[in-house]
């Protein structure tokens, strides 16, 4: 059997995944139904407030708002119109990225054991996958319901390392967002921070694409021995 190895020379044992960004092409939805409550309530919405709200859970959103626009922020009528929004665009088919399907299989075939590692709720999490046809290629599935602190923590990574057996430098984390790299760099896991970004936060890669992530992310094959 052959093993994969990751650059800094540690042997792959598992991969986990991001859910919202990485595993379903979500964060583009949620940010213009952001867009959009914010502005019918005339409010402003730019880059930087936007690159600190992916990632992370409803109330910390809701704190970064009000730290934005002062306690006077109207959130009830905010999270109604982004739910309202958010849940128009969503539609009843989450669009899956199109690199995730192929991975998970290859990394099935060659038995490395995986993870869904999120800030979303549980029920919302496991309905999803379930309904995409890919909640059976997680052997693990840790939430912001499973730990106290939610990312940028490194709890949630530390609780998928513990789940599977496996010690983080020997695992892959899979992000989208600063608030995910944080937490999985925080944890020890070689982090992959996909897509064409600038990276001020330390991911060990930035800017795999899916046909490099399709290839389980670029790392070089060698014989296991013994």
């Amino acid at each position: 059997m052959e093993t994969l190895v990751l650059p800094d020379g540690n042997e792959l044992s598992a991969v986990a995944f991001d859910m919202d960004g990485v595993v379903f092409d979500t964060e583009s939805i949620y940010q213009a139904a952001t867009i959009e409550a914010l502005d019918h309530l005339g409010y402003p919405y730019g880059p930087e407030l936007a690159e600190t709200m992916v990632g992370r859970t409803e109330s910390q959103c809701a704190d970064l708002l009000r730290q934005a626009f002062g306690d006077a922020f109207p959130m009830d009528d905010f999270g109604l119109r982004y739910r309202f929004g958010r849940d128009a665009l969503l539609g009843e088919e989450i669009p899956v990225n199109p690199y995730v399907p192929d991975t998970l299989e290859r990394l099935r075939e060659r038995r490395i054991p995986t993870a869904l590692v999120t800030n979303g709720r549980r029920d919302v999490t496991v309905r999803r996958l379930a309904r995409a046809g890919l909640l059976e290629y997680f052997q693990v599935v840790v939430t912001s319901d499973d730990v106290d602190d939610p990312k940028p923590a490194p709890d949630v990574y530390l609780c998928a390392a513990a789940r599977l057996s496996v010690r983080p430098r020997h695992a892959v984390a899979l992000e989208d967002s600063m608030v995910g790299v944080r937490a999985a760099t925080g944890a020890g896991f070689y982090t992959i921070r996909l897509g064409g970004y600038a990276d001020p936060v330390g991911a060990d890669a930035v800017g795999a694409d899916a046909a490099a992530a399709a290839r389980l992310f670029g790392l070089r094959v060698r014989d296991r021995i013994g």
